[in-house]
């Protein structure tokens, strides 16, 4: 027998069987899909989860590739089933990470919200989600308040009296709350000295605004201060602040509007009140 016979014969001694419906290739290509799924739901390493499905689906192509002079239905079914295996694993890790790993889902960035959204809520429940208020909206004062993201503000009252060193003149009196419901940092309260409130009643009418004073404590009074606003006021998280804002008094028990700028307490936007008319007999 000559060597290469020899050769021949000895070496198909070692080759290996396999069944009609098996696919080396496309098994080993199958074998690193399921691996990464694994690694996905115990581990929770999405770059290696990735990088190992990536691999899987190289494994196919090349096997698909390696076979192509004799490739059989058989092959194809298993190349195509892992790269798509491969392909689902990778779309699962960016769109439903949820799917493979619990804690992925968690991960997700939480989109920021919007710190100039206006957000009507109810004056006793802050808190709550609320609905946005359109541009042209008016709140009830009496009920209502409005929320930007951490920053609460409400009317606390409105009457019709005498300040303090202003001798008899009757004003309009409105006590106007700023509060932090964040719990991370202060809050800077400017005031309304650059952006000044505005009064107006249903006909249209507008009411001077005279001054705003700043609520202290004082002896364990509360006594209200003059204040020009050059210097800001910080507000600590889960703390409030009142300004008095003095208003000319109006001749008559009439509905008012109260527009308010935000920048007061560095944002955008304007809240608007709706106040019932004040009496001035019976403040």
């Amino acid at each position: 027998m000559s060597d290469r016979r020899r050769r021949h014969s000895e070496s198909s001694e070692y080759e290996v069987s396999f069944p009609s419906w098996f696919s080396p290739w496309g098994a080993a290509a199958l074998c690193l899909v399921a691996i990464a799924m694994a690694l996905a739901s115990l581990v929770g390493t999405r770059w290696l989860t990735i990088a190992i499905s990536v691999l899987g689906g190289l494994t196919a192509a090349f096997g698909s590739w390696k076979t192509r002079a004799n490739r059989q239905l058989r092959d194809r079914v298993w190349f195509v089933t892992t790269g798509a295996l491969s392909a689902l694993t990778i779309l699962l890790i960016f769109v439903a990470p949820g799917f493979l790993n619990s804690r992925w889902a968690i991960d997700k960035r939480i989109p920021k919200a919007d710190p100039n959204q206006l957000t009507v809520v109810p004056r006793n429940k802050p808190m709550e989600k609320g609905r946005p208020l359109s541009k042209d909206e008016t709140v009830d004062a009496a009920t209502e308040a409005v929320r930007q993201d951490d920053v609460v503000v409400l009317i606390d009252s409105v009457k019709i009296g005498e300040v303090a060193g202003k001798g008899d003149t009757l004003y309009l009196l409105v006590q106007f709350r700023v509060v932090n419901a964040g719990q991370g940092q202060s809050i800077s309260l400017e005031g309304f000295a650059e952006h000044q409130p505005h009064l107006s009643d249903s006909a249209g009418r507008a009411f001077a605004f005279v001054e705003q004073r700043l609520k202290q404590i004082k002896d364990r009074a509360v006594v209200f201060v003059e204040w020009s606003g050059r210097q800001s006021v910080e507000i600590p998280p889960r703390g409030a602040q009142d300004i008095l804002l003095i208003f000319e008094s109006p001749p008559g028990a009439e509905d008012l509007q109260l527009e308010v700028s935000s920048a007061a307490w560095g944002r955008r936007g304007t809240c608007k009140f709706r106040i019932a008319g004040i009496d001035p007999a019976k403040s």
